[in-house]
């Protein structure tokens, strides 16, 4: 709101006319000019809605039209001040006003842009001064121009471009009437980007230089503020003190400076004295909004202090009181708050519902978006809450509140597994936003989203240049981490290691240290490198051992000892474990450390009877099912299938849910097999593959079912056919492990064989080969038996076409690769070569 004086001087500025009115000026003239003198005087007292009346009627009975813009002008002040905007466009629209004469236009756009100023389109204000030309304005418009462009910018919370204005504002019009209120802009930008130290030299230069204006007052009031934000409470309440003695006083300064003496007090430990504070400055409040505005407050004191519910009654009161006041929306979304802090999701949906649907300011409605977005996470409605984050993120006006808005939308995507639209949503913000502090955790939650696809290459690759790129974030050791655990997860052991000793050398500093050295202790302990693994599971227990990996590692010690061979160790670890850790979760591992034991030694009646036992002994006891299922494996080791199948059936019939179904649908089939019974094996893996189509063992079930087929095929061709469709699947699966596929691969061919197809089967043969030679991650012991009986199986079909030399280097393949079937390849390859000799 601008002062009558500058309105005033504006006059003089126009300088409409010329001429000596005594002399040239029409009786009609000189009552206009009465009009718009009378108009003026109106203005300057603050009647602004005479004022308005006045100018209009100097506009209609006019014939000058210098006279006529002059009123025109006025008329807009006048409307400005009394915030009628609409009418103001109207004004600006008439195209029979002489505003609207294109040698008017920098006057037309200047107004127009207070229009939208006033009406909170800042965005508008800020294209529209944009294309006016300072140098077509008056000095005093000039500057005008200029703090509208910062105060635009401020109403957008771009504060840095606001402060910008202010200042070059500051340093191109000194002693400008407007310098008190630009300091006081100027301070308020600093505030909001929390330049504190900035703010304060600003506000102390206001107070300093401008000690008696109004603008001072206030700062005198937020610098109060300030000293109690950095806990100077002698200090405010000195300028608190000044405050009250100057004229001329804020309106409202006796309940703001006891509003914020409630803060000293509350910050002292003195609430009674806080609550006294609030309820004098509400006595004192000039009208209903500063009131309601310590009602807030005492309701904030309430809530801090827990009682909710007096706290509550108050914020509902201040928005039953006030009614499409922006107080009661104040009110309502801290009633938003406090029940969201409470995890009473329910009812704070309904409030911030309710503020949407009652209120329209942008920045409330952005905070009410971010409340509603909270609140359905917490009732587990992720896709609406990202739909309402989306809102938010659209609403906030400042950079900030935008980035972090985004990055909940692609969260709430995440939680709703929907990984794709995630992983875009994180992105996007590393492009929107590409300083923020942000873009670690965001470029690793768009990682993780690929992992969660399963493009886990992908995903390690980008989780790598995470790493390297914020090398000094601690996003980097957890990309670290994720790379190391997305192959294990896959079962890439080598590279698994490989990756968590990368970390451990990287950073040695790490919090991630101990579960590193953890996970690469169960790897070796998988691998079968039980010595490595104990000692790192024995360094686990030394050097961590209050980290939460430490049990963990105590138990595995005694499985590794075991599997050492130095059993008496083993059981003496684990009786220390239980000792130790009497309340562990894995203490029913201990307990079932026994059975396992005489499993693992080949024990096998006496592991069936330890495992019948546990089962026996506690039916609905963790490890039932699975007593039940190692029972029955132990039954299978002694090949007494038939009790197998009694142990398998009893744990489907007890236990439907049990995880372990998929393996025992798997131990059923391979037990039938054993008996005979194919075609119920089949059956068995069958159901596997129907009811368990994402699980690790359907890979392994088409491959059985496929050698079930193959063994039928004995007794009907057809069967090898559908055996070779089994293998088939396998060879398709995006999912199954190379060695399986290598198993299918020979297994395919020696379908093909037994259909008669020696050229196909000759080049499944043919692929294990090359496979294996070129993959040195199928080397391996399975692999290698694969290896060696396509090598030997394509051998002899060279050789019984007649190829002999094609066989020679077949079986070369053999002997190269130094396994050890190759000295029974070399001796064959001679044998081949003497046939020939001998012609």
């Amino acid at each position: 709101m601008r002062s009558p004086v500058y309105w005033l001087l504006v006059v003089g500025l126009i300088s409409l006319s010329l001429t000596d009115p005594a002399s040239s000026q029409t009786r009609r003239e000189r009552d206009v000019e009465r009009t718009i003198e009378a108009g003026i005087a109106a203005f300057s007292d603050q009647l602004y809605d005479a004022a308005v009346r006045f100018f209009e009627q100097a506009a209609r009975r006019t014939r000058s039209d210098e006279q006529r813009l002059e009123a025109e002008l006025w008329t807009l002040r006048a409307l400005y001040q009394l915030g009628r905007y609409e009418d103001m466009d109207a004004l600006l629209e008439d195209d029979d006003a002489v505003l609207s004469d294109s040698g008017h236009s920098h006057l037309h756009r200047f107004w127009r842009a207070h229009a939208d100023y006033g009406r909170g389109d800042y965005e508008s204000v800020l294209v529209i001064l944009a294309q006016i030309d300072s140098s077509a304005l008056t000095v005093r418009d000039a500057g005008q121009r200029l703090r509208m462009f910062g105060r635009a910018y401020a109403g957008l919370a771009q504060h840095e471009s606001a402060i910008a204005s202010f200042r070059q504002f500051d340093r191109h019009y000194p002693g400008a009437a407007e310098t008190p209120d630009n300091l006081l802009d100027w301070a308020s930008s600093l505030i909001d980007l929390d330049r504190e130290t900035e703010a304060e030299s600003v506000l102390d230069r206001l107070i300093t230089d401008h000690a008696d204006s109004a603008p001072a007052q206030t700062a005198r009031l937020w610098r109060a503020y300030l000293h109690v934000h950095e806990g100077e409470y002698t200090e405010a309440e000195v300028l608190l003190e000044d405050l009250t003695a100057r004229e001329p006083r804020p309106s409202n300064s006796a309940a703001e400076a006891a509003y914020l003496l409630a803060r000293i007090e509350e910050a002292r430990g003195h609430m009674d004295a806080a609550l006294s504070a609030l309820e004098t400055g509400q006595a004192a409040a000039l009208d209903r909004a500063t009131r309601y505005r310590g009602v807030i407050l005492q309701a904030r004191l309430f809530v801090r202090q827990q009682d909710w519910e007096e706290g509550l009654r108050l914020l509902k009161q201040a928005v039953a009181a006030m009614p499409g006041h922006p107080i009661a929306a104040k009110a309502q979304l801290v009633i938003g708050e406090v029940l969201l802090d409470q995890d009473r999701h329910q009812e704070a949906l309904v409030a911030y519902t309710d503020y949407l649907e009652a209120f329209e300011d942008p920045a409330g409605r952005s905070k009410a978006w971010l409340g509603r977005a909270w609140s359905l996470l917490g009732l587990r409605r992720p896709l609406e809450a990202a739909a309402a984050f989306e809102k938010a993120y659209q609403l906030s006006p400042g950079a900030i509140q935008r980035e972090q808005a985004l990055f909940k939308v692609a969260d709430a995507y995440f939680a709703s597994q929907q990984y794709g639209r995630a992983r875009e949503e994180y992105l996007l913000l590393t492009q929107v936003f590409p300083g923020s502090d942000l873009i670690p955790m965001a470029l690793f939650q768009a990682a993780e989203s690929l992992a969660r696809q399963r493009r886990v290459a992908e995903a390690v690759q980008e989780f790598r240049s995470l790493e390297d790129a914020f090398s000094d974030s601690h996003f980097a050791e957890q990309a670290a981490m994720r790379v190391a655990g997305l192959h294990e997860e896959l079962g890439e052991w080598d590279r698994a290691i490989t990756a968590y000793n990368r970390l451990m050398r990287g950073y040695p500093e790490s919090d991630k240290l101990a579960d590193a050295m953890h996970r690469r202790g169960m790897i070796r302990y998988r691998l079968g490198l039980f010595e490595e693994a104990l000692s790192d599971f024995v360094a686990v227990v030394e050097q961590y051992p209050d980290h939460r990996s430490a049990e963990q590692a105590y138990y595995m010690r005694g499985w590794c000892l075991y599997l050492l061979g130095q059993n008496q160790e083993a059981l003496d670890v684990s009786e220390a474990f239980i000792q130790r850790h009497p309340k562990s979760r894995w203490v029913p591992d201990v307990q079932y450390w026994l059975a396992a034991y005489h499993y693992n030694q080949g024990m096998y009646e006496e592991a069936e009877s330890r495992f019948a036992d546990i089962y026996a002994a506690d039916p609905e006891g963790v490890f039932a099912d699975e007593s039940l299922y190692w029972a029955g494996r132990s039954a299978m080791a002694r090949e007494q299938y038939l009790a197998a199948m009694d142990y398998f059936n009893q744990l489907v019939g007890r236990y439907p849910d049990s995880p372990t179904l998929p393996e025992v649908r798997f131990a059923q089939g391979d037990t039938l097999s054993q008996l005979g019974e194919f075609a119920g094996a089949i059956l068995a893996f069958e159901e596997i593959i129907r009811r368990y189509p994402d699980h690790a063992l359907v890979d392994l079930a088409w491959g059985r079912k496929g050698d079930c087929q193959f063994t039928l095929g004995n007794d009907n061709m057809q069967r090898y056919r559908e055996a070779l469709n089994s293998y088939r699947v396998v060879l398709e699966s995006e999912t199954a492990s190379a060695l399986i596929q290598l198993q299918a691969q020979y297994k395919s061919g020696r379908s093909l064989e037994k259909l008669g197809d020696r050229e196909a089967a000759l080049d499944h043969y043919l692929q294990v080969v090359y496979d294996y030679v070129n993959h040195r991650p199928l080397r391996s012991q399975e692999g290698t038996l694969w290896f060696t009986r396509a090598a030997f199986m394509a051998a002899g079909l060279k050789e019984a076409s007649g190829d002999v030399a094609g066989a020679i280097r077949i079986l070369q393949r053999v002997v190269d690769s130094n396994v050890a079937a190759a000295p029974d390849a070399l001796h064959r390859i001679e044998r081949l070569q003497q046939a020939v000799a001998d012609g």
